[in-house]
């Protein structure tokens, strides 16, 4: 009995070290599947793993290509970029259309006739252009919403006479006050009563109801509309809007479009997942400075095949995309996530003619900059010592004291986004008439393309990206130690492909990242 007690005692113990070794390497496999996706192992992987199915290796292979790291190393990149707000697609202004795209079918409104009834303009003419523009319903009204306990219910805008005002009027020739109107145009007020009832409806009934474009797959301006069926639409609204209401936009656009805001985080990522997806399909990393393509979801090419984002074409370097008939244009889903690539055209160099990369800075010296500093990993900075003049005023900066330490540099840096506005975010605008010829690290080219090459080219924006793909993975900056003894090996790895992908396995793979704190693997 004892010898059968010894035995059992020792198998416990074996099987408690087993055990132990393979909750560590869990642990490792779990800290690769988070560092890479930001999610823990999912059950499959890890089911695998501990039947000794597959390696540390092989779960981090498969799970950097997949589109949990796509959106993971996507948003790494976001804060990398340092883009801090999303991209307002309203605030965007169409150089075609000459107004930006909130204003875009948000023209007419009921608030046009002067106030009271009897001032100047409310006689039988300026009350019979104003009937006679809105009931043709040709001109898309300015619409907002009534919520309302059923439905949100859609009515026009009208600043100075709401619906008690057009009852009165059209029906007593008086405001609710008792101010009368002109005497001969009580014909017309009664008119334009019954008109705003086809305008405007009561909480409660008629009209029609539906989901319009800006919120396609489910009502979500309101929790409370929480699985209704829509909005209710009175009948001259939907008349003149057309089909889903597609020619007319909400006043409260910014706050309250569902669809839209799918578009704007579409917009806002569309760097971050260019890179990922150059990484994450193992091409060369220097192409996300110089491909022709871009990254867009299937939400940002339904925005731009239709009304209002086609509207922005004309802003666009050479007039719009190659890549028309790509199917990113053919989604019939407004609320699609799925990434295409698409065809730019020759003018494009990868992120840098993006319009989150334009928007994201204000002006030309800080595009410069923002390239300087996120892809080789440099800032622009005076000597130690060095002093302002302030009896300097010269206008040049690159000759002026103290400045020109910068500027010299930055200026004919700058230089290459010339055909960029000088100023303001929301200008996402190109102009082919201006002279973008630049220069950089001694050599000369033309628009974000020629930047773009002499900075891929660079030796700086390798050992950038090395530092970038190790901060991704251990979520800090290389210490000094780690840049003298493994910054030369890294290199080495990435120069002949500059495949990123394999580097970022590299890292992970390495005991120092593998090996929790105070344990052996």
């Amino acid at each position: 009995m004892k010898v059968i007690k010894i035995i059992l005692a020792s198998t416990l113990a074996l099987s408690s070290v087993a055990s132990a070794a393979s909750m560590l390497e869990l642990r490792q496999a779990e800290k690769l599947s988070i560092t890479l996706t930001g999610k823990p192992l999912a059950s499959d992987l890890r089911a695998k793993f501990l039947k000794g199915e597959i390696d540390l290796k092989t779960i981090a292979d498969q799970l950097s290509t997949g589109p949990e790291f796509i959106e993971n190393f996507a948003e790494y990149w976001t804060r990398t970029l340092n883009i801090q707000a999303a991209v307002n697609p309203y605030a965007l202004k169409s150089l075609s259309a000459g107004i930006t795209l909130k204003d875009i079918g948000n023209y007419l409104d009921w608030s046009f006739i002067a106030y009271p009834p009897n001032a100047v303009g409310a006689d039988v003419n300026g009350l019979t252009g104003f009937y006679n523009a809105r009931a043709s319903g040709a001109t898309a009204p300015a619409i907002e919403v009534r919520y309302c306990d059923d439905l949100p219910t859609l009515t026009v805008i009208a600043a100075y006479n709401g619906r008690n005002e057009w009852k009165a009027l059209g029906t007593t020739g008086k405001t609710p006050a008792g101010a009368a109107v002109k005497a001969g145009t009580e014909e017309i007020w009664s008119k334009l009563w019954d008109l705003w009832q086809k305008y405007d409806l009561e909480c409660g009934g008629g009209g029609t109801v539906m989901l319009p474009w800006w919120d396609p797959d489910g009502v979500t301006i309101n929790a409370k509309y929480k699985g209704a069926a829509g909005y209710r639409v009175p009948p001259m609204i939907l008349q003149a809007c057309g089909e889903g209401l597609k020619k007319c936009s909400l006043k409260e656009n910014g706050k309250s479009d569902a669809y839209m805001d799918e578009v704007s985080r579409a917009m806002t990522m569309e760097a971050s997942y260019l890179i990922s997806h150059v990484v994450a399909e193992d091409m060369p990393f220097n192409e996300i400075l110089t491909t022709e393509k871009t990254i867009m979801t299937g939400a940002y090419g339904y925005f731009m095949s239709r009304d209002r984002g086609s509207n922005l074409w004309g802003n666009f370097p050479g007039g719009g995309y190659v890549d028309l008939q790509n199917p990113v244009f053919k989604t019939t889903k407004p609320n699609d996530r799925k990434h295409y690539w698409v065809n730019r055209n020759a003018l494009h160099s990868g992120i840098l003619t993006t319009p989150v990369f334009q928007l994201l800075t204000n002006g030309r010296r800080a595009k410069a900059n923002k390239a300087y500093e996120t892809f080789l990993c440099k800032k622009f900075a005076v000597p130690e010592g060095a002093k302002p003049d302030p009896a300097d005023a010269n206008p040049d900066l690159t000759q002026r004291t103290y400045c020109s330490y910068c500027h010299k540099s930055i200026e004919p840096m700058a230089a290459f986004f010339n055909r960029w506005p000088q100023t303001g975010v929301n200008n996402y605008q190109y102009d082919e008439k201006q002279d973008d010829a630049g220069r950089f690290a001694g050599i000369s080219g033309e628009g974000a393309k020629g930047l773009g090459k002499i900075l891929a080219e660079n030796s700086e924006f390798q050992t950038c990206s090395i530092r970038r793909a190790f901060e991704f993975v251990n979520r800090r900056k290389m210490t000094y130690l780690e840049e003298e003894n493994k910054l030369d090996e890294y290199t080495s790895d990435f120069a002949s492909d500059k495949n990123l992908r394999r580097l970022i396995i590299k890292m992970m793979l390495e005991p120092e990242f593998l090996s929790p704190k105070g344990a052996t693997p």
